[in-house]
């Protein structure tokens, strides 16, 4: 009788690990020469042809470098600040923020030949969200260790510390409306529901949640260091898991970023050229056939079927199924 429960665990184990990933496909990719062995952090287009991204090594610098041509060729990698930068938010070719550790941050208005700098944090700024021109957020925090989110509402020329968390740092974070922002985290989500100045927890004790992506502003995903990805379809106040994290047994998976081109198609990547990818919606999901062992830190989807992944060592790909 042991013998016989055991055995129906073992197959009860098996079904939910192979729910996590339903087969592998194959991807045509195209190294792309970023000019840089440093580490990119992310990526962000402002129509089909114009894009950036960032990066740099932690302690030293942050680059920025910008495509013309839809990712196929980059511009000389451009230092701007004195320490990595881990986030973008650009509202054209031409104005755009910059931020990343130590808590600096630039503005650009003219297509990121010149920065202004701007300070009002030492700790690492992780993402950064704009809801028009007025108003951002941003997710602040470094390791495993407490963080602040900061709020504005003069497009960025000052910040207010609006929630501290001494436990929970905070990576990600989304601005959905003209009251509703969600920020995730060290094993929790928050959301405020009046543009930012309050927060209060909607999820606990979950992963270490790295980004979010929300495509309008009902339905978001969520992913984790240690593979979760949740999803929410009311705008952020519930969450449930589409992917489960990792467990004793099976595949481990380590994501840290993600990407959706609608509420159906989304890619996410991660540590040793990690990519998984959902067409519905993350009922499923296919693990991609590794073409890079690099870490891969951000990916921005052109299409249902078309993208860039941006990752360690100046690690560049376009991709197409």
């Amino acid at each position: 009788m042991l013998r016989y429960h055991l055995h129906i665990a073992s197959v009860l184990l098996l079904c939910l690990l192979a729910s996590c990933h339903k087969g592998e496909m194959t991807l045509h990719t195209q190294r792309v020469d970023s000019h840089t062995a440093y580490d990119l952090n992310d990526v962000k287009f402002v129509n089909d042809s114009v894009g950036y991204i960032c990066g740099g090594p932690r302690y030293l610098s942050g680059i920025i470098m910008r495509t013309a041509d839809g990712g196929h060729s980059w511009s000389v990698p451009d230092s701007v600040v004195q320490a990595t930068l881990y986030t973008m938010h650009f509202f054209s070719v031409q104005e755009g923020f910059i931020a990343g550790f130590y808590g600096h941050m630039a503005y650009t208005g003219d297509g990121t030949q010149t920065f202004s700098t701007l300070s009002f944090s030492s700790i690492a700024i992780n993402q950064l969200s704009f809801y028009g021109r007025r108003r951002g957020v941003a997710a602040c925090g470094w390791g495993y260790k407490g963080g602040p989110i900061y709020n504005t509402e003069d497009g960025g020329n000052t910040w207010r510390q609006a929630y501290f968390d001494s436990l929970h740092t905070f990576i990600g974070c989304a601005y959905l409306d003209d009251s509703t922002v969600v920020v995730c985290g060290y094993g929790t989500v928050v959301r405020s529901t009046d543009g930012g100045r309050t927060y209060h927890v909607v999820k606990e004790n979950g992963d270490f949640y790295q980004t979010m992506k929300f495509v309008n502003t009902s339905t978001g995903y969520t992913v984790g260091y240690q593979g979760e990805i949740i999803k929410s379809t009311d705008g952020g106040q519930s969450w449930r898991i589409v992917k489960g994290g990792n467990g004793f047994f099976g595949k481990v998976d380590h994501l840290m970023g993600v990407d959706f081109i609608d509420e159906n198609n989304g890619y996410a990547v991660g540590e040793s050229g990690l990519m998984v990818h959902t067409s519905d919606g993350g009922l499923s999901w296919k693990t991609v056939k590794p073409f890079t062992g690099e870490r891969l830190r951000a990916v921005h989807m052109f299409s249902a079927t078309s993208g860039i992944v941006v990752g360690g060592g100046g690690t560049v790909y376009l991709f197409q199924e």
